[in-house]
């Protein structure tokens, strides 16, 4: 059961990847619904003869927050001048690659918190990049 709950996570977490490749141009809520969508689809499919209905529910969060974060992570790609379309088959080749990688055993939670560390990193830049205007208050 634990081995199909990292699959159905790391397989959410890829779900939300590919999601926020594909749709890079639009905004963040439109990749969060898919990712979403992705990500409850995956955990489904995954725990399927078990038809435990919080696998999904948890696929959707999962599968939602890692396409956030990486919609996050990606646009400034794009801004710093990288093509919409290399971005988003890099990111998109990273995905698919995500979600082979969650079928090896304990994988899927290595995934799970690869998108947690992105999450705080990405939070902590933020808070750094203002710092300095705070003391202006």
């Amino acid at each position: 059961m634990a081995i199909a709950i990292g699959q159905a996570a790391g397989l959410a977490g890829a779900g939300g990847i590919i999601a926020a490749a594909l749709l890079l141009r639009l905004p963040s809520v439109v990749s969060l619904l898919l990712g979403g969508v992705l990500g409850g689809i995956a955990c489904f499919v995954v725990n399927e003869p078990d038809l435990s209905y919080a696998a999904p529910a948890l696929g959707v969060v999962i599968g939602g927050a890692s396409a956030a974060v990486a919609q996050r992570v990606l646009a400034p790609a794009t801004v710093a001048g990288g093509s919409a379309g290399g971005v988003a088959a890099i990111a998109g080749g990273g995905g698919v690659a995500a979600g082979a990688i969650s079928f090896v055993p304990a994988a899927g939670y290595a995934i799970l918190l690869a998108a947690i560390w992105f999450a705080v990193r990405l939070r902590r830049s933020k808070d750094r990049k203002f710092a300095g205007l705070r003391v202006l208050r």
